[in-house]
């Protein structure tokens, strides 16, 4: 298991951010995009529009997960799994050449080592990651919500998706330090107020 799991992390070593949001886009945005796509064709001839927040539902929902996956996972972490996601990504991108060397070696180590696990995690956040999460789910929450709004009139599908976006996915705007959740992508945040 050990060898696996050291492959998968050379197997994602080479992505970049922009090619993982083409994946999650691919994988994530696609599959609700052909759902809403297919509710909108039972009640209306506007389409595009709720295909379109979909899309951006499904990637913001891959994100939550990325964020749940390593700052509040359910059973094993996606650092001790070995897999390479968007905050894992951002990290590398973003790090100087020495720590990115060492976040390396701690993800290699996490698979196996709690104590790796852990400091892999305090790199990870100490180099933005949660606070990259939170603008680009901002960012995909805002698009999905420009695309349902451009449908016009607020039909009961309309209203029901936008309770789900209002509900669900409320990203702050003044965050200044993200703290784990438990539910799905509200992201708690700790505005510095207290």
């Amino acid at each position: 298991m050990h060898r696996t799991t050291r492959r998968s992390h050379r197997e994602g070593s080479d992505l970049s951010l922009e090619r993982y949001l083409s994946i999650a886009g691919a994988k994530s945005g696609e599959f609700f995009a052909l759902a809403c796509r297919a509710g909108a064709l039972l009640g209306t001839d506007e389409v595009a529009p709720y295909s379109e927040f979909g899309y951006n539902l499904g990637v913001l929902i891959q994100m939550c997960d990325d964020f749940e996956g390593i700052w509040n996972p359910q059973g094993q972490s996606d650092l001790a799994a070995g897999k390479r996601t968007l905050p894992v990504i951002y990290a590398l991108t973003v790090a100087p050449p020495s720590v990115r060397e060492r976040l390396e070696r701690l993800l290699v180590k996490a698979t196996v080592e709690q104590e790796a696990e852990e400091q892999a995690r305090q790199v990870i956040t100490a180099l933005g990651a949660p606070h990259y999460l939170l603008i680009e789910a901002q960012i995909r929450r805002q698009r999905a919500e420009v695309a349902l709004r451009s449908t016009g009139s607020p039909s009961p599908a309309y209203c029901q998706l936008m309770a789900l976006l209002n509900g669900r996915f409320r990203v702050p705007d003044d965050a200044t330090e993200i703290l784990p959740s438990s539910d799905l992508c509200h992201f708690q945040v700790q505005t510095g107020t207290d």
